[in-house]
Parts: C-alpha cells; structure tokens; sequence
C-alpha cells in the first residue's frame, strides 16, 4: 500500500487549528460557561479563535480529507 502524504499547506492549516483550539482551552480553564456572557474580552477572543478554525476547516484540500477517513 503506498503511503499518501498531505499536502504542506494543510498541514500548516491543521497546525492553525490546532493552535488556536489550545488557545481556546487556555482562555477557558477555570471559567464558567456564563464568563462567555459576562466577559465581553473572554467571548471575543472565542470567538476569533474559533474563526480561524473554520477558516483553516474550510481550506482543507479533498485529497486531505480523504486521507484522514
């Protein structure tokens, strides 16, 4: 079976997201769910963290995507 290897500009955009869903567990530890409501900074830091997940999401190439199934 030959081995398929990911194109570096996927890889570097799972490295993105990666990055930023860590920063997301990072500005959460030790808040509650309500601090997304009361903390306007702690939401817009979420929020941007969570854009350049579904950015990077969105870039991910098919030849990609099929090989992570």
């Amino acid at each position: 079976m030959q081995k398929q290897s990911m194109d570096r500009k996927d890889l570097i955009r799972l490295k993105h997201m990666l990055d930023s869903t860590e920063a997301i567990l990072t500005f959460a530890k030790g808040k509650q769910r309500d601090s997304l409501d009361k903390d306007r900074l702690f939401q817009s830091a979420v929020l941007r963290e969570l854009e350049i997940i579904g950015e990077a999401a969105g870039k991910i190439s098919d030849k990609t995507k099929k090989i992570s199934l």
